[in-house]
């Protein structure tokens, strides 16, 4: 299973998946699942692929139609993969955290930081006379680990800033604070980043702002 396809997965479900244990009433049992929420149908369909293809476990995507939600949801059910997770340290809690597998293989690694860029991560290009790439990523708190191991696999620094925010997610008004993980792809790391980052990004905007930007 120490395939780039899980990587992928596990950061989208790291990112923008939840976990959650709860009680079915008409089987009298507890069970867990992973749900996986985003306005872009791309990674969910990965995501999808992934889970029957690795997982066993088939589930359909479903359109939210509440009101301002516009995002595509999957439920899929885990309560007999726990002890496999447990055994590969897939920790599913916030902040995302690369299991050392994962952390110690920069082919691995660049399929999961992919993930939680579809997931959790935005992408910038600035300064116009001089292109530089900046790619954040934010989450409920800090993402020490996750800073580690892009520095060290991506040769390159990583700065983790605090911030207050105000976002809607699905229809309702969330306020709190955030830490944003940010670091450049540079010469330093561009030929990592093109190599095992790019082609596992899903969403088009973020993929071709990486493609412009290694092209020009």
């Amino acid at each position: 299973m120490k395939k780039p396809e899980v990587c992928y997965w596990l950061g989208l479900a790291q990112s923008d998946g939840y976990f959650k244990k709860h009680y079915v009433e008409q089987h009298s049992k507890f069970t867990h699942v992973i749900t996986l929420s985003m306005k872009d149908l791309e990674p969910v369909v990965c995501f999808q692929r992934i889970s029957k293809d690795f997982w066993g476990r088939d589930a359909k995507i479903h359109k939210d139609n509440r009101p301002n939600a516009n995002s595509f949801y999957i439920t899929i059910g885990v309560s007999r993969l726990l002890k496999y997770f447990s055994n590969m340290q897939l920790d599913f809690s916030d902040p995302p955290k690369p299991p050392k597998w994962i952390a110690n293989d920069v082919r691995l690694f660049g399929a999961y930081i992919a993930g939680i860029i579809d997931g959790d991560g935005s992408v910038k290009v600035k300064r116009p006379q001089y292109p530089q790439c900046l790619v954040k990523i934010s989450s409920g708190s800090p993402q020490n680990e996750l800073k580690d191991t892009i520095e060290y696999l991506f040769n390159c620094r990583c700065s983790i800033m605090k911030q207050y925010r105000e976002v809607m997610l699905n229809g309702n008004l969330i306020k709190g604070t955030c830490y944003n993980l940010e670091f450049c792809v540079s010469n330093k790391n561009i030929e990592i980043f093109q190599k095992y980052v790019l082609p596992w990004i899903q969403i088009p905007r973020k993929r071709d702002k990486i493609t412009s930007f290694l092209s020009g």
